[in-house]
C-alpha cells in the first residue's frame, strides 16, 4: 500500500542527491583551478553508434520475430524464454557484425 506512495519519492530524492553530488564535485574542482569540462570528453571511438545502432536494431529483431512466431505459430504456452533468446541472439548478431565491420575498416585503414 505504501510502495505507490514511496517509489515515486525514493526515486526523486536519488535523482536529487546524485544532482547534488555531481555539482559538490565540480565546485571541488573548481576551487582546485581544474576546469571541470575539460575533463568531460565526448565518446569519439569510432564505430560506437554503429555498434550500439546494430545492437539495438539486432534486439528489435529478434523482439520482433519472437512476437511473429508467438501470436501465428505457439498457441498458449509460456514464451517468455523464446522471447528473451531471440532478443539475446539478433542483438548478438547485430555486436558480431558491427565487430566484423570494424575490423574490415581497420584492415583498409592499415593497408593506406
Amino acid at each position: 500500500m505504501l510502495i505507490p506512495i514511496l517509489v515515486p519519492i525514493a526515486t526523486f530524492l536519488m535523482v536529487l542527491g546524485i544532482v547534488y553530488m555531481n555539482n559538490q564535485t565540480k565546485r571541488a574542482m573548481i576551487e582546485k583551478g581544474i576546469n571541470p569540462y575539460e575533463l568531460e570528453k565526448p565518446s569519439d571511438r569510432p564505430g560506437k553508434r554503429l555498434r550500439d545502432a546494430l545492437f539495438f536494431l539486432g534486439a528489435g529483431l529478434g523482439l520482433f520475430i519472437a512476437y511473429m512466431i508467438d501470436v501465428f505459430l505457439i498457441e498458449g504456452g509460456n514464451t517468455t524464454a523464446l522471447y528473451i533468446a531471440l532478443v539475446a541472439l539478433f542483438a548478438g548478431a547485430g555486436l558480431l557484425v558491427s565487430y566484423l565491420i570494424d575490423q574490415k575498416n581497420r584492415s583498409q585503414n592499415e593497408s593506406i
